[in-house]
């Protein structure tokens, strides 16, 4: 059954291929082209005893839910402030590492083989890492032999993608927009003849990259910043890019590019030494995309380049699984204001969706002409439906066939491909690939993820509205154009709040208040000042139905409860109206260092005049424009704050 399998996927590789000129004028290694057609056959050999190192690295206890589902994911949920400490802590994984110098490897593609005697593999990704599905690393060593114009690679089986296309195609669309990074394209890799499944392919870049791309041969100037929190300033105790070059131990270059950048006040100072316009394109790219795992909140996924023709440093950006509305609950943690509309990031402003950085203050906070000019260029001519639709329908008729393989789970161990990390997270089925690629907002893990070309979609009618484009050119795709598309209701996670979304409008954000919901301070009342978050005792246990013998009560029995939450072993709360976190029994809020149950009918009537002052909002005093409904009521926008709508 496999063999046939197989045998049919490279068949239909030979049938299905993308022919469109999205990369028209654009200059890329040989690799990357045939891959347009194709998906190429990756064979790496290894010995029996690396193999079985191997298997027992990849099973060396790293969870993607221990990391991201404990304690210290709620302290970092209801901080005031980014703890980049501890951040640093939860995000770095310390995980053992694999890689060995002694692998051959074989390529197959449009009727041709390459072989390579020389190979390092390795494993590689960092979150990824928890997933069942691992991703891995490839470097060619064969002196002046490369794999069609390219040396070192990157293989990720998107385990953390529901749509496994967005590393491809967000990769395509820096690409098309003129920002150098990497490429990429799909391959079915094996390892000792096992099929090991579908994997994205992107050239790394690498000291051979830059000699590629720049014609600088061994640079000595390449710096990765792969470790979060790394914002472009002199901050000893985060500062973690390191050269790629092993060889260079003194970081005075570096440190003197951060301060460098830290005394610059306006974009002349950074012109001296920076290129500037690239990097501002990059922050308008990051902003289209959504992009919350790289520079604007995470601050990581990128590299810095000092370019000797120029004598300026260059931002070079990497690694896109997780834009284009993936994983929409990541960049939480860096900007209080996305908490309570997350289903809604499409809708933001730049200033509203970043964080501020010294950099990004100066060069487009200050002055957002540059910026404003290439997000309407990038609007144009690459982030919009008419580009990318059919783009995104091409890399999915290529890999249609390989994703089904891929997700398809042996009839005898019950595993999918390569799988070889047995206690990691699974990846989400066929039907949710299909679904998340095209237009269904989707749950993953402990998170969702919007669907991608809705996101596309709601993103470029934003922009047209909030630079008055003439976006004519997409008439069919603007509000009231001829356009629909269909959701999967079934896998669809409608989130908890699409009212903007399904409008098509801009959600007002509001720039200097926290947004009505999910505050990490205990509320005070009318008379009295707002406590700060760290007045508020918090407790260290999230309340959960196992602290309790009590059993869940019946529907009934909880209408008739004077307090639900007593239900659950725990009080309801006397004074504090402020919702830390909410599950499937209700709202909880903290009082005294211990959980209780939101009675939302009581805050409503302990201040009935306007009920919103005890979590410091005002009533509506003339809008009537609805923007949100929460169990408190029903929320407006006016003179840039938000406000309780009385009587609606």
């Amino acid at each position: 059954m496999k063999c046939t399998l197989l045998f049919g996927l490279a068949l239909l590789s030979g049938l299905v291929s993308s022919s469109s000129n999205f990369f028209e004028g654009i200059k890329r290694p040989q690799l990357f082209e045939l891959l347009d057609k194709e998906v190429g056959e990756m064979y790496v050999n290894i010995s029996d005893e690396d193999y079985t190192r191997l298997n027992n690295t990849a099973n060396s206890g790293y969870s993607v839910d221990d990391t991201f589902g404990g304690d210290q994911m709620m302290e970092l949920m209801l901080a005031e402030e980014p703890d980049y400490v501890l951040l640093s802590k939860v995000f770095s994984n310390d995980v053992e590492d694999y890689k060995t110098k002694n692998a051959t490897m074989s390529f197959k593609i449009n009727g041709k083989e390459k072989s390579f005697s020389k190979v390092t593999f390795s494993l590689g990704g960092n979150s990824g890492r928890g997933y069942g599905k691992l991703g891995y690393n490839v470097k060619i060593r064969n002196d002046k032999d490369d794999l069609f114009g390219a040396r070192q690679f990157r293989l990720r089986g998107e385990a953390r993608d529901p749509s496994v296309i967005r590393n491809k195609i967000g990769s395509d669309i820096y690409n098309k927009m003129g920002i150098p990074t990497s490429f990429a394209g799909f391959v079915r890799l094996y390892v000792n003849n096992e099929f090991f499944g579908l994997y994205s392919i992107h050239d790394s870049i690498k000291q051979k990259w830059i000699e590629r791309e720049f014609g600088e041969a061994d640079t000595k100037h390449l710096y990765k910043c792969g470790l979060v929190n790394q914002f472009l300033s002199y901050i000893p105790e985060l500062d973690n890019c390191e050269n790629d070059d092993d060889s260079v131990t003194d970081r005075t270059e570096w440190t003197d590019l951060l301060k460098a950048i830290d005394a610059a006040q306006t974009r002349e100072d950074l012109e001296k030494f920076l290129d500037v316009d690239l990097f501002i394109k990059n922050m308008v790219a990051e902003w289209l995309v959504g992009s919350w795992d790289r520079f604007n909140l995470v601050g990581h996924n990128y590299y810095m380049y000092k370019n000797p023709q120029t004598g300026k440093w260059m931002f070079i950006p990497y690694d896109y699984d997780s834009d284009l509305g993936s994983d929409m609950y990541g960049g939480l943690f860096y900007n209080k204001k996305l908490f309570a509309y997350v289903y809604d990031w499409p809708f933001f402003t730049y200033d509203d969706y970043a964080a501020h950085r010294h950099i990004t203050d100066v060069l487009v906070r200050a002055d957002n002409s540059t910026f404003n000019k290439y997000a309407m260029e990038y609007v144009r001519d690459v982030f919009n439906p008419v580009v990318l639709f059919d783009h995104i329908d091409e890399v999915k008729n290529l890999i249609n066939a390989d994703v089904l393989a891929d997700k398809t789970e042996d009839p005898v161990t019950g595993l999918r491909p390569g799988r070889i990390n047995l206690t990691g997270k699974k990846d989400e089925p066929y039907e949710t690939y299909q679904a998340n690629s095209e237009f269904t907002t989707v749950s993953a893990d402990f998170t969702a993820s919007y669907g991608l070309k809705r996101w596309i979609l709601d993103k470029f009618r934003h922009a047209c509205k909030l630079y008055d484009m003439d976006c004519s050119f997409a008439a069919e795709y603007l509000e009231g154009g001829s356009f629909t598309y269909e959701v999967n209701k079934e896998l669809e996670n409608a989130g908890m709040d699409f009212s903007g979304s399904a409008s098509g409008e801009a959600v007002p954000i509001p720039t200097d208040a926290e947004v009505p919901v999910a505050t990490s301070t205990e509320p005070a009342t009318p008379q009295e000042t707002e406590t700060d978050a760290a007045e508020t005792e918090v407790p260290t246990v999230a309340p959960t139905e196992t602290e309790t013998e009590t059993v869940a009560p019946t529907e009934t029995e909880a209408a008739d409860a004077t307090c639900w939450s007593e239900t659950y072993g725990y009080p309801c709360c006397q004074s504090t109206c402020a919702r830390l976190i909410e599950d499937e029994s209700g709202a909880w809020g903290a009082e005294n260092g211990e959980w209780c149950g939101i009675q939302a009918e009581n805050c409503k009537k302990q201040y009935s005049e306007c009920w919103a002052s005890i979590i410091g909002y005002p009533c509506c005093q003339k809008s009537t424009i609805v923007y949100d409904e929460d169990e408190y009521g029903t929320w407006s926008y006016e003179d840039d704050h938000w406000c309780v709508i009385l009587n609606i």
